[in-house]
């Protein structure tokens, strides 16, 4: 190879059926890429060959075996993209000598073993995806080092342990995805410094203890996702400080006491899910002043009192689920302006009497209604 600005010509047609894999330079950086239909062990790629690389694509395809070690002697290079393939094997730590790295994607494989310390010196490392592998072993710490990164995703694998509170020393970071792991232990209160946090999801842990006030700090947040861990205590009034949150996901815990009315101040919400918890109480008022919320879910849980008549003011509702509460009185009237339901309306399992609002055959668009186990009388409309 005669220098870093020659593009790099490759031709493995007596290895495998892919070739020749197409290569590309454009000015000084010098790309990989290939598009492969058939199984191909990525090892079969003479790296020590390619000192010069920047950018190597070889996501969306059918490797398979394990990264090679020699990858690790690209020094120059700023994006390795490896995601949705078959490899399998560790993440080797000879990738913690990228130091030039902005860009690591591994998600989509089978990768398995523990995660490197070594990804901790990766100081110019932008985006880490390593979601939807086989990972165990716990978050290294050293991840906590990488102040340049906008991007962490370990989704989607077995990683155990508790989440390092050095993690909130990421000030740049836009998404931290954990979810679907066997994360254990209670959410750090240095997450609260991650104030340019967009997407924050947490889910399908085993997560304890209280959602801390601290997270008001998040003032960038869209989405925030909890669910299905062991999460005690009351929902923070803090919460209401998100003012740009869309998407709310607090269901499947072991959350007490009331909604707070203060949830009402989050207008810009489209999906809020509080269902199968332990909270009490009535549904307040202020919930029909979220105006843009496609989808609302407080089904069982231990709700009672009336259901407010603000909720037909939630005009944008495609789904909502009220079941197995202790809600009693009449169904509002005013349910009848949810023109816009189509996927559910379900009330089943509550202490709702009287007679059915006529307005209900306005909702000429839903799909299912569920009225059952009630104490409804008189006519069907």
């Amino acid at each position: 190879m005669a220098g870093q600005h020659q593009p790099v010509q490759l031709d493995w047609h007596h290895v495998h059926t892919c070739a020749p894999w197409p290569t590309h330079a454009f000015g000084h950086y010098q790309h990989l890429t290939a598009k492969c239909r058939h199984p191909w062990p990525l090892g079969e790629l003479k790296f020590s060959a390619l000192p010069y690389l920047t950018y190597i694509d070889l996501s969306n395809n059918s490797l398979c075996g394990p990264i090679p070690k020699g990858i690790g002697k690209i020094v120059n290079l700023q994006a390795l993209q490896l995601s949705n393939n078959s490899l399998s094997g560790e993440i080797p730590p000879e990738l913690g000598n990228l130091t030039q790295l902005n860009a690591l994607l591994l998600f989509g494989n089978e990768l398995s073993g523990k995660m490197p310390t070594e990804l901790g010196r990766l100081n110019n490392i932008q985006f880490l995806e390593l979601g939807e592998n086989k990972l165990t072993g716990p978050v290294p710490v050293s991840l906590g080092n990488l102040s340049e990164m906008t991007y962490l995703v370990l989704n989607e694998n077995q990683i155990v342990g508790y989440i390092p509170p050095e993690l909130g020393s990421l000030s740049n970071l836009n998404v931290l995805a954990l979810g679907t792991n066997q994360i254990t232990g209670f959410i750090p209160a240095s997450i609260g410094n991650l104030t340019k946090l967009q997407h924050l999801s947490f889910e399908e842990n085993k997560i304890s203890g209280c959602i801390l006030k601290t997270i008001a700090n998040l003032q960038n947040i869209l989405h925030l996702k909890m669910h299905r861990n062991m999460i005690t205590g009351r929902i923070p009034h803090a919460l209401s400080k998100l003012s740009r949150l869309a998407v709310l996901y607090l269901n499947s815990n072991q959350l007490i006491g009331d909604i707070p009315q203060e949830i009402g101040n989050l207008t810009n919400l489209y999906s809020l899910n509080l269902s199968l918890n332990q909270l009490s109480g009535p549904v307040p008022s202020q919930l029909g002043d979220l105006r843009n919320l496609g989808y609302l879910d407080i089904s069982s849980n231990n709700l009672s009192g009336f259901i407010p008549d603000t909720l037909g003011s939630c005009i944008k509702l495609l789904s909502l689920k009220m079941n197995n509460n202790n809600f009693n009185g009449n169904l509002p009237d005013t349910f009848g302006n949810l023109a816009s339901l189509q996927i559910m309306l379900d009330v089943s399992n509550n202490k709702l009497n009287g007679s059915l609002p006529q307005q209900l055959g306005r909702l000429e668009m839903l799909e299912v209604l569920n009225l059952s186990h009630n104490q409804f009388s008189g006519i069907i409309p």
